[in-house]
């Protein structure tokens, strides 16, 4: 009797543990009933009469519940993701209560497309079907699935989207993005083509050719089309950096310099330009500017050791030794043996006077190739003269 009654006192605890975890009033960020309110305010035609924030924490709730033997303890990637399924199961509820306008359905599509609810998407524009036409729906079912990384059904989407209207230019483009993708440019560039056929005032159209005809390094072609942007739209940041970036491949400073200066006139602000900047300014041999620039770029992407490579350079122009020796140590830390930044420290010891120090990194770079000694005969032999007269003087 005494071990049934044992056994009948644990299934009541162990019922009323699981009772308490399913039921217990989790409450869902606060972000969710925010985006559920700014449909609203947006569309007007996604309402709710019932209590909306406790009908979002009984999904959740309850959809945690379902998976409480999988998951346990806190983790926030788990827990977004729960609340990203309570909000796509409470709405998905009220979307077919909804009436909208096509401006409105566009604006619901657009917003829970911003907020990456991309299954919610899908669910709108399938439940308003008859209020789209045909390549305006594989248009945004397109675009869903190639959010979600479905290049295939994305493509088949676009290409959808094209049968059913040839001038349908925002499916032309969105399939190049899509060839781009999957690595096809030469693909690519003919939908951008296509584009600039059918929306010769795009600038997009434009910008996209500058930007796979870069990739294919034609630098010359992805100059040409980001002028014609220019023409077109002064605002696009990519522009500048691809045009700088291509003008600086043709060693066309002039150009380069100029863009950078129409930079500057449109308030086109943005880390990668002051990193072009500096590799102009460096190409001109203006080491100083170059420098400065560096020095920006580096103290918000500290990381970038090909900047940190070209700032050495720079110091080098400007014959600044002695700030050489922690960056030349930091690069050589991943490749001893490279041999332009083990010439380039030696270069520095001997700039700086530290005899010894360089005598020793000659003796490195001999290992690698003998033909430093000859290179350096006139340094080496006042290196060892110092060393020689050091000796004496310890002596």
């Amino acid at each position: 009797m005494t071990v049934f009654f044992d056994l009948l006192t644990t299934l009541f605890v162990r019922t009323i543990t699981l009772f308490k975890m399913i039921w217990r009033n989790d409450m869902m960020d606060t972000k969710w009933l925010e985006l559920y309110q700014y449909l609203q305010e947006k569309t007007g035609g996604f309402l709710y009469e019932g209590n909306i924030e406790d009908n979002l924490n009984y999904k959740y709730n309850f959809i945690k519940s379902q998976f409480s033997t999988v998951y346990s303890g806190e983790d926030k990637n788990k827990n977004d993701w729960l609340e990203h399924e309570a909000f796509t199961a409470f709405f998905s509820d009220i979307i077919r209560r909804g009436s909208l306008s096509l401006n409105q359905l566009d604006t619901a599509y657009n917003i829970l497309m911003s907020a990456k609810l991309c299954q919610l998407a899908l669910a709108v524009i399938n439940h308003f079907r008859t209020q789209l036409s045909n390549d305006d729906f594989s248009l945004k079912a397109g675009l869903i699935y190639q959010q979600l990384g479905d290049h295939e059904h994305a493509r088949a989407m676009f290409e959808d989207g094209i049968k059913s209207n040839p001038n349908s230019y925002m499916c032309f483009n969105h399939l190049g993005f899509n060839h781009i993708y999957t690595g096809e440019n030469a693909a690519a560039i003919e939908m951008f083509e296509q584009v600039i056929a059918l929306a010769p005032e795009l600038s997009g159209g434009y910008q996209n050719l500058a930007g796979c005809y870069y990739q294919d390094s034609e630098f010359k072609q992805a100059a040409n089309y980001c002028e014609k942007v220019l023409t077109l739209d002064k605002t696009i940041v990519a522009t500048y950096i691809t045009a700088i970036s291509a003008y600086l491949a043709l060693k066309n400073t002039e150009q380069a310099e100029r863009w950078i200066q129409l930079s500057i006139d449109n308030e086109i602000t943005s880390m990668e330009l002051v990193r072009l900047s500096g590799i102009s300014a460096f190409q001109c041999q203006r080491y100083e500017e170059a420098i400065a620039a560096f020095n920006h770029y580096l103290s918000n992407t500290p990381d970038s050791y090909d900047v940190l490579h070209l700032r050495i350079k720079a110091q080098i122009g400007a014959h600044q030794w002695t700030v050489l020796e922690p960056d030349l140590k930091c690069l050589l830390a991943f490749d001893p043996h490279d041999c332009e930044l083990l010439e380039q420290l030696f270069l520095t010891y001997y700039h700086t006077k530290q005899w010894l120090d360089a005598e020793c990194v000659m003796a490195e770079l001999n290992k690698l190739s003998t033909h430093y000694s000859s290179t350096y005969r006139d340094q080496i032999n006042e290196i060892r003269q110092q060393n020689s007269i050091a000796v004496s003087v310890i002596s």
